[in-house]
């Protein structure tokens, strides 16, 4: 990373010359003390290893896993449904399924919903799903999926979720053959 060091008025300016962008400003101290600082701010700037990633996965993994059992355990009350899954089971389920959706392996997103989208619901988030509703939340009768693929087979079953995936995928085909 290239920086753009600049002493003006008696203040220290740095800048990431690629990017154009102020890491700091106005700082008032030493060259010493400048170069700690940049190191600090330029840590922040890297991209993180891939077991920084898995840490940061695994962590929004057992937040997520945490919600699931929550929100699931919860509509299982009202509706007066046995219920044996734990959050372990769960986040191992996660994790099996290489955090993913069992029905299509889009990846799941664990991220907080972006306020930006103005949707209600993240679509891409897991959700558990009952694969058949006349039976309780019990680990062969559930299925991590994505929080769209739930919806729509909630909605009008998997026959209508499945002829929507292969009208989609037959469209594309036929334009990228045009």
């Amino acid at each position: 990373m290239r920086l753009n060091k600049v002493k003006a008025r008696g203040k220290w300016y740095v800048y990431l010359r690629d990017e154009k962008t102020a890491i700091i400003r106005g700082f008032d101290g030493s060259e010493t003390d400048l170069e700690k600082l940049i190191a600090e701010k330029l840590e922040a700037h890297r991209e993180p290893s891939p077991m920084e990633k898995a840490r940061y996965r695994a962590g929004w993994r057992m937040e997520m896993a945490r919600y699931l059992h929550k929100v699931t355990k919860a509509r299982a009350n009202r509706r007066s449904l046995a219920y044996d899954l734990s959050i372990e089971s769960i986040f191992d389920r996660l994790q099996g399924q290489t955090d993913a959706c069992e029905v299509t392996g889009i990846p799941f997103v664990y991220t907080p919903k972006d306020s930006d989208t103005g949707w209600h619901r993240r679509p891409f988030a897991p959700s558990i799903d009952r694969k058949d509703n006349r039976f309780a939340y019990t680990s062969d009768n559930i299925r991590i999926v994505a929080v769209c693929v739930n919806i729509s087979i909630n909605e009008w079953g998997v026959g209508v979720f499945e002829e929507m995936c292969r009208g989609f995928v037959e469209r594309q085909e036929n334009v990228l053959q045009k």
